[in-house]
């Protein structure tokens, strides 16, 4: 089979402290991927695209298999340029070309959210920082592949509800939605998806991230003064838990993203 093609598109630049140890998000997404790949015989080709410091400057879906969104900083629903744009792109992409599966971590979870019919908004300032336990709908069980997740959390916006067409996969008693898909048209509504009928994925954590990346953010997040010590202090410890970034979470992705080759 020849390498999978997948495009990144990049929403920010990790904290210096995290660039220095784990590189940018490009490296740290093809280090996730890779060490998620169901077997070596799995291929991929990466190409990564700075959508804001380059914003309107896209890949073309005809030349991909699959479109990642990373994290961000930002929240989806800053009145900026580049994410008005960043949301016009995904639902173009979803409308125009089905065939190309579409992921969404954290920032790209609202993104695509956003952009599909939902909405995203402040949790009250509520954050949920490191490895958090998700517990799974039916449909959720079945896509993970286990009764619950624990995945690394950085947030403090979310998604409250559900947008048309998309199923749930989990919630946490501060996030309801902390996971979707959306099946293509092929799945009778209700209906529990395969991996070849998931045309979009979407979890609100970072499975791409480990317990070293968490704690560089929450170190740098606490020396600006907006997480306090208490918080920081728990948030390290709940970061270096054990998690399924690596396990069944990067397994789902792989199996969604495989799809597309079929």
């Amino acid at each position: 089979m020849a390498p999978l093609r997948i495009a990144l598109l990049v929403n920010d630049t990790p904290v210096q402290p995290v660039v220095d140890a784990f590189g940018e998000y490009p490296q740290i997404y093809e280090r996730w991927l890779s060490e998620s790949k169901p077997s070596e015989d799995v291929a991929f080709r990466m190409t990564s695209f700075d959508v804001v410091n380059h914003p309107g400057v896209y890949p073309n879906p005809d030349e991909y298999d699959g479109i990642v969104l990373t994290g961000s900083a930002a929240s989806a629903y800053a009145p900026q340029p580049w994410i008005a744009s960043l949301k016009e792109y995904v639902a173009s992409v979803v409308e125009k070309h089905p065939r190309v599966r579409i992921i969404g971590i954290c920032f790209g979870h609202q993104i695509v959210a956003s952009a599909l019919g939902g909405t995203c908004v402040p949790n009250d300032g509520i954050w949920e920082i490191g490895v958090t336990e998700v517990g799974l709908t039916a449909i959720g069980k079945e896509v993970f592949g286990s009764d619950t997740i624990a995945i690394q959390q950085f947030h403090r916006d979310h998604v409250p509800t559900i947008p048309p067409g998309f199923q749930l996969l989990g919630s946490t008693s501060v996030s309801p939605i902390q996971g979707m898909v959306r099946p293509y048209p092929t799945v009778a509504e209700g209906g529990v998806p395969s991996a070849d009928e998931i045309h979009i994925l979407t979890v609100q954590g970072h499975p791409e991230f480990t317990g070293p990346i968490v704690e560089r953010i929450v170190d740098v997040r606490e020396e600006r003064g907006i997480l306090s010590n208490s918080r920081a202090t728990q948030a390290r410890q709940d970061g270096h838990k054990h998690h399924d970034g690596t396990g069944s979470i990067g397994g789902a992705v792989w199996k969604v993203l495989l799809g597309s080759a079929h």
